[in-house]
């Protein structure tokens, strides 16, 4: 599975590619449209944004959505509301665009599942306190809010080598004890999961040598 997910990246590493796997997959025009509209505001929105491996912001969304629509695949399903979502999941978290935007440009669908992944500015709080009040905020969302989240952090953990080693340290800690559960609870690429997350831990481990 994991070679198979690798395959869609290469294949999906332009928006030429990525648009050619979303007109294989939804057969309806509207949704090409909708899915185009989506991916050309992310790229509006954190064009000047890098990451810290150097690849621009938008490559992480890009994944995202691609894996999200690996998921759809294995079930045999669609959802394009949850592909858009994937794709603009970090605009009420990194932007200012709010919920009430998002509903007039796309729908209501789209932006609750946008909402459900952003993590709340919850003021005077610690870190930890703030870290335990967002998983809880995931542990109640929907289905296709729990694929863009763990799809989202998978990559994430793809990426943890180019973050200081202390961030590296805590976000290792919230995948095993959080987030690789949440992935087999919600039935999400669990194994996949697992393995990133070893691979996470394996380059972490590398670099404090």
């Amino acid at each position: 599975m994991f070679g198979m997910i690798w395959a869609l990246f290469q294949a999906c590493s332009t928006k030429k590619g990525f648009m050619r796997l979303v007109t294989l997959v939804f057969k309806d025009p509207h949704e090409h449209f909708i899915i185009y509209n989506a991916y050309t505001l992310a790229e509006v929105e954190f064009k000047e944004v890098v990451r810290a491996n150097g690849s621009p912001y938008i490559d992480h969304l890009r994944i995202t959505a691609v894996l999200v629509i690996f998921v759809m695949l294995l079930l045999g399903t669609r959802n394009v509301h949850a592909v858009v979502a994937a794709l603009l999941h970090d605009l009420l978290e990194d932007t200012l665009w709010t919920f009430e935007k998002l509903v007039r440009r796309y729908c209501f669908d789209v932006a609750s599942l946008v909402l459900d992944v952003t993590r709340q500015e919850y003021l005077d709080l610690g870190s930890r306190v703030r870290d335990e009040l967002y998983q809880w905020q995931l542990e109640q969302v929907g289905f296709w809010s729990g694929v863009i989240k763990v799809c989202d952090k998978m990559h994430n953990l793809a990426t943890l080598w180019a973050m200081p080693m202390s961030n590296q340290t805590k976000t290792l800690q919230s995948a095993w004890d959080f987030y690789l559960p949440y992935a087999r609870k919600r039935r999400v690429l669990p194994r996949t999961f697992l393995v990133v997350l070893l691979y996470a831990e394996m380059r972490a481990r590398l670099k404090s040598c």
